[in-house]
């Protein structure tokens, strides 16, 4: 799975770097168990047998039970790309991951505008911004994870939004930090918004989805585990295949549902996986 650049002349990024996207293949994650990357860091290894790093730098994502693809970013100097980017390289990319567990999960039933959640705070339901705007004492519960089975039978989007298709995993939202220091800085009260948001077929970008009345949501309080780093070998491969075109033309392409489809209904990603973490 790369990105097609035949129909595409140059390249949309300014400055001395340019971002790079390799996807990864996810499997066997538990169902209990979140990565949240943290950081990501590309050797490679020239032609000539020069050695090149980008060195560590942030990336934040979270993976959960349901993912099958990752994409992450990965800046890398221009003028180190452009002299190697149309041929083989050797690369090797390793994350920095925090791994946590989901907790025992709390069901709650949204009904009208108004819901309580998790230690107390309140949230109003504001469907034209598709987010609950919350508010509890002193700070904001965390760590906290929302799913949610969306876009349902009775909380539906338009087909055109959906043309694209979605990936077969729930609708979440967390925040993973735990932070025990009240923010007293200008208010008691701490306002925070929770948008449920679910992955496009390729899960390179989410989709914000309205939370409707009567849809039941999962709240769960994540514990930390460890940190770890994963070393992935990618091979040879070429680094202009993974600069993102703009629009994004992914290749190959997915099949897209058929016309009268629900837009509650789950679309086939990719293929099936292999049971190895690697390159798409």
């Amino acid at each position: 799975m790369t990105f097609a650049h035949d129909r595409v002349k140059g390249t949309n990024f300014y400055g001395d770097e340019v971002g790079l996207e390799i996807p990864l293949q996810i499997s066997r994650l538990a169902e209990t168990t979140i990565a949240q990357i943290r950081g990501v860091r590309l050797d490679i290894e020239m032609p000539t047998g020069e050695q090149w790093s980008t060195h560590w730098h942030s990336h934040y994502d979270t993976v959960t039970y349901g993912r099958t693809l990752e994409w992450p970013n990965i800046s890398m100097k221009k003028a180190v790309f452009n002299r190697v980017k149309n041929v083989p390289v050797r690369a090797h990319l390793t994350l920095a991951l925090n791994v946590y567990q989901t907790g025992a999960a709390t069901q709650i039933i949204v009904a009208g505008d108004r819901l309580n959640i998790a230690s107390g705070a309140r949230c109003l339901n504001d469907l034209s911004q598709n987010a609950l705007h919350c508010f509890s004492a002193l700070k904001q519960p965390q760590p906290l994870l929302v799913m949610a089975q969306l876009p349902n039978s009775s909380c539906q989007v338009s087909q055109e939004v959906l043309a694209e298709g979605l990936a077969e995993m729930p609708a979440s939202y967390s925040v993973l930090s735990s932070d025990d220091t009240p923010d007293l800085a200008l208010s008691p009260i701490k306002q925070f918004d929770i948008d449920l948001s679910r992955q496009f077929v390729f899960e390179d970008r989410q989709l914000r989805l309205p939370i409707c009345s009567g849809t039941s949501l999962l709240v769960s309080k994540p514990k930390y585990l460890y940190s770890v780093r994963d070393e992935i070998d990618l091979g040879d491969i070429t680094l202009l295949n993974y600069l993102p075109t703009y629009p994004r033309r992914i290749v190959p392409p997915h099949q897209p549902l058929e016309p009268g489809t629900p837009s509650n209904s789950l679309s086939l990603s990719v293929p099936p996986r292999s049971s190895r973490t690697g390159p798409s």
